[in-house]
């Protein structure tokens, strides 16, 4: 869901800021990564993006994420000494767009 968006034509800066929720990564051994995706529609690989976790599982730590068109892609890391199976969790995100169109 987005929650807004600001554009400049004339500096050509696009932003966006929203909630998203992860698809369900793989449960994950210690010390040991997984990977879920978010579906923002209007990011490029050539933009920049923050996210911030709102519940992800105790132990699991955003290592990467990758951006594809649409898509990002996140590897996220199991810290703990014991198996993680989490949940698909919602995340906040802000991206910067390398350039408008």
């Amino acid at each position: 869901m987005i929650k807004s968006q600001w554009r400049n034509e004339s500096e050509g800066i696009y932003q966006e800021v929203g909630k998203v929720t992860s698809s369900n990564p793989a449960s994950v051994l210690t010390d040991a990564v997984t990977t879920a995706t978010l579906a923002i529609p209007n990011i490029t690989a050539k933009d920049t993006v923050f996210l911030t976790p709102l519940g992800l599982g105790a132990g699991l730590v955003l290592q990467k994420a990758v951006i594809t068109e649409g898509v990002v892609t996140m590897t996220l890391q199991n810290t703990t000494a014991a198996t993680i199976d989490d949940a698909a969790s919602d995340w906040n995100y802000h991206f910067i767009a390398n350039s408008i169109s």
